[in-house]
């Protein structure tokens, strides 16, 4: 590497770092940066307990547990908060920049290798994601530790190459369980190498047997503690589910409020008796309308690959949308819309180039299958941007290439067939897609201002998300309970209504107008909500305690004992179990 180089690449690790650190200037007032929500709550949560040395589930795991740990690491050394989190993606984001040059330099070039450093460096996506409590960084740093690994200057991986590939490809597992499509694939590929056949059966066998090795103690510890047999972690089943059913194109932008509770509770009693069990009640749904709708099934399978290729970016959870609007940098930072018409091109290009650009082949192709198979959304096309970056700049340089040629032979025909095809896919909107996900963020603002305590200001901010969009059930939800701890129960019942309106089948809006109207001093009315909504969810115990309650308020006593003695079987919480069995033994013996 000469002096220049060297000079470039410092110059690389600088600007990524710039960038990140403007990144969190920018959005450190945003709210959405300051209070996690959803799966990113969960993480910083679950990495808190841990580092104040708390006790695991004492389940299987739900997700990954991988990433949790080391961000408790990292909370015990700079505070269990969201921002030791941002720190440490921030940090993996830089290393990550760094893994890209060496990685691609392999197959592709000094100079390729570092566009594709400096396109890591600026990838908005990656700083988008960096900015949260999510795994994805450390997902992609694992995958790009294992390519490093098994692509060799010279000749093939050695028995410390390939142990160190398996290692990185099973902690990306135990940290992304949607990479486990890649260790079979690239144990394949280093089977299907050079030399004789025993060596080549051993090196494919050392490969996955290391794997194995990383991913073994959080399969073993999920038997201990869950009395199941669950790999990584018991959520397979409803990611599958939510991308293969009758209603896939709702289900799969489905985001966590009424509606995924009504999806989630629609469990028969003796499949909710562990994670497992729950999540294979799913995956058996699954697979049941997959026998019975085949058709269906690979229409969805189509529909997903023409989204994959799209440009739109769906995140399920959260809106980068409000985050761009705080932040220019994440506003102008390339995204996946820049890369995508040269993608094809690319992957033609890195298949002339020989085995190890074909190994980023063979690693697209595993995220690409196994993204398709359960859903799109954008943080599970960031998984594969290991390969993506790199064959788009093969791509993009063959067009340049042919440009200054001026060629017209049948190879630039098949170039700008391929790029014409890329655009297309990108831009063309094929599934429709974009109409279905409106923004949310002022929504979702309001949510986090209302877990901070900012009642005035989340209801002026949900207020605001539901005038352009009236018809989210969430939104009208918690603007009710913002507005019921400002004790505008007028307002709160209006609230409740509209999102009882939109979501019958959720006994939480019918139990906060029944809340209402009993402060309000309309028992009656209020026992007739309390009813309904355990009509709708006749398992929830805390539904029917509380239904209780009011009817031993009202006088009636046997039909309030006969409630509390059904609470005491449907409660898994000790302690209102307890209390109901307390209350029914008083009644009984009056």
């Amino acid at each position: 590497m000469t002096s220049r180089e060297k000079q470039i690449w410092i110059a690389l690790l600088v600007l990524a770092i710039f960038l990140r650190v403007a990144v969190h200037s920018q959005l450190a007032h945003y709210v959405l940066y300051r209070v996690p929500l959803v799966d990113a709550e969960e993480y910083v949560g679950w990495a808190a307990m841990l580092a104040q040395g708390g006790a695991e589930p004492a389940d299987v795991y739900y997700k990954a547990p991988l990433y949790p740990r080391i961000l408790a690491f990292a909370m015990r050394l700079f505070g269990p908060t969201p921002g030791t989190a941002t720190l440490l993606n921030a940090a993996l984001g830089v290393l990550n920049v760094l893994l890209f040059g060496v990685w691609v330099r392999r197959f592709a070039g000094a100079r390729i290798a570092m566009w594709t450093s400096a396109c890591a460096a600026v990838y908005g996506p990656f700083l988008y994601f960096e900015a949260q409590a999510l795994p994805t960084t450390l997902g992609v740093t694992w995958v790009l530790g294992s390519l490093l690994a098994l692509s060799v200057r010279q000749g093939e991986p050695r028995s410390r190459h390939l142990l160190l590939a398996g290692l990185c490809m099973g902690l990306a597992v135990v940290t992304r369980p949607s990479f486990l499509l890649w260790v079979p694939l690239a144990s394949v590929w280093v089977g299907l190498g050079q030399g004789r056949a025993a060596r080549r059966w051993g090196a494919m066998l050392l490969v996955a047997a290391a794997a194995m090795l990383a991913i073994l103690p959080v399969t073993l510890r999920n038997r201990a503690q869950g009395g199941e047999w669950v790999l990584v972690s018991a959520n397979g089943g409803i990611n599958f589910y939510l991308g293969n059913n009758a209603a896939a194109e709702r289900t799969s932008i489905l985001r966590p409020g009424l509606e995924w509770e009504n999806l989630v509770r629609n469990v028969p009693p003796q499949e909710r008796r562990g994670q497992a069990r729950w999540d294979r009640h799913f995956a058996r749904r699954a697979w049941t309308w997959v026998r019975e709708e085949p058709a269906a099934f690979v229409a969805g399978l189509g529909r997903k690959t023409l989204h994959y290729f799209d440009s739109h970016e769906i995140d399920r959870n959260l809106d980068v949308r409000g985050f761009r609007a705080q932040s220019s940098v994440l506003r102008w930072a390339p995204r996946y819309a820049c890369l995508a018409p040269w993608l094809f091109l690319g992957v033609v290009v890195a298949w002339r180039r020989g085995r190890v650009a074909r190994l980023a082949l063979l690693f697209w192709a595993s995220v690409f299958a196994a993204t398709v198979l359960i859903f799109v959304t954008e943080r599970y096309k960031v998984d594969a941007t290991a390969a993506t970056l790199p064959l788009t700049l093969l791509g993009v340089r063959e067009s340049v290439a042919h440009l200054r040629r001026r060629t017209t032979t049948v190879s630039a025909w098949l170039a700008a067939l391929l790029i014409a095809a890329g655009a297309v896919l990108a831009y063309a909107n094929l599934t429709r897609i974009r109409g279905l996900h409106p923004a949310h963020a002022a929504i979702l603002e309001g949510v986090a201002l209302y877990k901070e305590g900012q009642f005035a200001e989340a209801i002026t901010r949900l207020q605001s998300g539901l005038a352009r969009h009236p018809q989210d059930a969430d939104g009208h939800y918690q603007l009710a309970t913002a507005l019921q701890k400002q004790n505008r129960l007028s307002e709160a019942l209006r609230a409740y209504e509209a999102a009882a309106a939109l979501v019958p089948g959720n006994p939480k809006p019918h139990m906060g107008v029944g809340w209402i109207l009993k402060e309000q001093g309309r028992l009656e009315a209020a026992l007739e909500r309390y009813e309904r909504a355990l009509h709708v969810d006749p398992h929830n115990a805390l539904v029917a305690f509380e239904t209780a309650t009011l009817l031993e308020r009202l006088g009636r006593s046997e039909e309030a004992r006969r409630l509390y003695a059904r609470v005491v079987g449907l409660s898994q919480d000790p302690g209102l179990g307890a209390e109901a069995a307390r209350r029914e033994q008083r009644l009984r013996d009056r």
